[in-house]
């Protein structure tokens, strides 16, 4: 019980590191966010805790506080790909396309084996409307994971901004075979769907990612879109 063990030795790093993990795994950003911010107030020189925060922070579209959190990491350990990454996805929240690239392009640099900094690039493209670059970057990560269910989604929406509809449907399929629970993937086939006339196949997809809604927010967004492909 990691309540337990931050209070019987608050000064123990790592429980509030695990705790922060625990939160941040369950998607509640402030709570992680807090117990990260502790972790960093006993032990500033760890790394990844920067990192760690830093995630949630970009969960939370705190894109400054991202970038303050990945700068650090970076000063700390500018040979780790994912504090690039990270940063780099901060800079795409910031819309300063330019940087994002670059730091995407030193990950991929440090480690060219990583499918995720060229997700990444792909999608700062993918924000900076240049949609050619980004199926070049999304295509490499596909190469080097085959089964990387946000690159498959990605790319499915560029394909969708290009009107390429046919290819944005296989790929959202593709993504609905790795990961059968994705209600988001389910939702995303039913517009390809609808917007290629197939009525009866969107409103089945809908249905799936109402059935899998993760939470409430979604679920509204799932019925609006359920009564619109039901006109």
């Amino acid at each position: 019980d990691l309540d337990k063990a931050i209070s019987l030795e608050p000064s123990n790093v790592f429980f509030w590191v695990e705790r922060g993990y625990l939160f941040e795994t369950t998607e509640r950003w402030t709570q992680a966010r807090d117990d990260y911010s502790k972790a960093i107030e006993l032990d500033p020189s760890r790394a990844l805790t920067y990192t760690s925060r830093g995630g949630v922070f970009l969960q939370l579209e705190t894109w400054a506080r991202a970038l303050e959190d990945y700068n650090r990491a970076i000063e700390l350990i500018p040979r780790e790909p994912r504090a690039w990454m990270g940063r780099g996805f901060a800079y795409n929240g910031l819309k300063q396309y330019d940087k994002a690239v670059a730091d995407f392009t030193q990950a991929i640099s440090l480690d060219p084996a990583l499918a995720e900094p060229y997700y990444g690039r792909g999608v700062v493209h993918h924000s900076a409307k240049h949609y050619d670059l980004a199926l070049v970057d999304l295509n490499k990560a596909i190469e080097l994971n085959q089964e990387y269910l946000f690159a498959y989604m990605e790319r499915a929406a560029v394909y969708e901004a290009m009107e390429k509809y046919e290819q944005a449907l296989a790929d959202y399929t593709t993504a609905v075979k790795i990961s059968p629970r994705y209600a988001q993937a389910y939702l995303d086939r039913g517009y390809a769907h609808l917007t290629l006339g197939h009525q009866e196949q969107a409103v089945a997809d809908m249905r799936q990612a109402l059935d899998l809604s993760p939470n409430t927010n979604f679920k509204e967004t799932v019925l609006r879109a359920l009564r619109e492909a039901q006109e």
